[in-house]
């Protein structure tokens, strides 16, 4: 399936964030991590945590990259993409 510009730059832009907020490159992030994200969305702070809420769906306090992958609408291929992406 060819994607659209937009698509591509949607794409690229959640892959992107989830290494930014990956500090420890494990593939998953922590409640530590999200925290950084959490603060610099404060004026939505009422919907950012159930939104982390729904996309933690084995409730271990991580979102893992198929979670982020899954939660914002990635397709496998993107979500396997995104394992290497990040340790580059």
């Amino acid at each position: 399936m060819k994607l659209s510009n937009t698509e591509k730059w949607w794409r690229n832009a959640v892959l992107w964030e989830f290494c930014e907020l990956d500090r420890t490159h494990d593939n998953a992030v922590n409640n530590e991590e999200l925290a950084r994200f959490v603060r610099s969305l404060k004026v939505l702070e009422h919907c950012i945590q159930p939104f982390l809420d729904h996309c933690d769906t084995d409730n271990d306090n991580k979102i893992s990259s198929d979670e982020w992958g899954t939660c914002l609408g990635l397709d496998k291929e993107d979500t396997t993409f995104l394992k290497t992406f990040c340790s580059q």
